[in-house]
């Protein structure tokens, strides 16, 4: 672990969190349990990863803010709770900017996940987004789903698309339902 790769680890985590948040106090309490619940936390030689390896200016502050002095605490306890600061505060500062961009009006990212091509030509497109992830089948674009409503509207449009094609038979419709 270095400073690098903790912190690709902790905007990985705060643009999963963006998808699904509906606005930034959720996505922060989200951060918090992210963070709480992250590797590098539990389990102290992670901890001691990241403490060893990384900036961890945050951490430390985070620890004095919570324990000042007199904390009694063991040497992987405090390695824990710096690694949770630190990745805490990593997350919710990308939080900050994805919500920021949001408010400002920043343009839509769009990430293509599946894409399939159809032989009489449809074309039926997944993407993720900062707002969770559309579906994309001819001129109609539904948006703003989850990962589980994408994945449904995904198969419903292929299976629209090969029925106008001939492809499917009743068989398959029997399956379905």
């Amino acid at each position: 672990m270095n400073d690098y790769e903790l912190t690709k680890y902790c905007d990985d985590i705060a643009e999963e969190i963006a998808r699904d948040a509906s606005d930034i106090e959720e996505a922060t309490d989200w951060a918090h349990e992210s963070a709480d619940g992250s590797a590098y936390v539990i389990y102290y030689a992670k901890a001691h990863a990241v403490c060893q390896n990384c900036n961890i200016d945050q951490g430390e502050d985070f620890f004095y803010e919570c324990y000042g002095g007199e904390h009694g605490k063991s040497y992987d306890d405090i390695a824990a709770i710096m690694a949770y600061g630190e990745i805490n505060a990593r997350i919710c500062a990308r939080l900050r900017e994805i919500f920021e961009e949001r408010r400002r009006g920043g343009g839509v990212m769009l990430r293509l996940i599946m894409k399939t091509d159809l032989a009489d030509g449809a074309i039926v497109e997944m993407f993720s987004t900062n707002c969770g992830y559309a579906v994309r089948y001819g001129l109609q674009v539904d948006s703003n789903l989850t990962i589980c409503e994408a994945k449904a509207q995904y198969d419903n449009c292929i299976g629209h698309a090969l029925g106008c094609s001939g492809l499917l038979d009743d068989d398959y419709e029997e399956e379905v339902a």
